[in-house]
């Protein structure tokens, strides 16, 4: 059975929920008007019969998903991906340093230091005040850089998203007859 990247995602979510769905309890609780082998042996049962399932789950879970790496790493999905995982990197810093404010004009940071410098002991005493004034050294150029540089990125990884999920819809994978077994057998597919 061949399915697309796409359906590949979605059958690996409905495997790993219904392999949360299993019930592989150990214990049991006996009352007295049971009869304790006849409980322990159907709980027993019940848990081999849950392992079991649990394990052709997961050999239908690995086989797609060694089918998808390898469909990610032919089709080229991988690179796009890292393109990604880089932009998003990137957008990050430059969105923070977009919002950086502007430095001060310098005769105001004159000013300041040399109101600080002009401080008596008596006004230091009781304003608390600190002795240094902090500014950044980006300017309007700056500032506009790093907000031109987000927006171009962010259309950058837009269109690498976009090429990602023609990537998805176009690729396909070849399921083996034992997992399309598998997962008709839980109504999966």
């Amino acid at each position: 059975m061949k399915i697309t990247l796409r359906k590949a995602n979605a059958l690996q979510a409905a495997i790993n929920e219904a392999l949360k769905e299993l019930d592989l309890s150990t214990e049991v609780t006996i009352n007295e008007f049971e009869k304790p082998e006849e409980v322990l042996e159907s709980a027993r049962l019940r848990f081999n019969f849950s392992f079991e399932k649990r394990k052709s789950l997961l050999d239908a879970l690995y086989e797609i998903r060694r089918n998808v790496a390898n469909a990610n790493s032919q089709s080229g999905i991988n690179d796009v991906l890292a393109q990604v995982a880089r932009l998003e990197a990137d957008i990050k810093v430059h969105y923070h340093k977009s919002n950086t404010p502007e430095k001060t004009a310098l005769n105001v940071l004159e000013g300041k230091l040399s109101k600080i410098r002009d401080r008596t002991e008596s006004s230091d005493y009781y304003r608390m005040r600190d002795d240094e004034v902090r500014n950044t050294f980006f300017c309007e150029e700056d500032v506009d850089f790093f907000k031109e540089s987000t927006k171009r990125m962010k259309k950058e990884k837009q269109s690498l998203q976009d090429k990602l999920l023609e990537l998805n819809v176009r690729t396909e994978i070849m399921l083996s007859d034992d997992t399309v077994g598998i997962l008709e057998d839980e109504g999966i597919v």
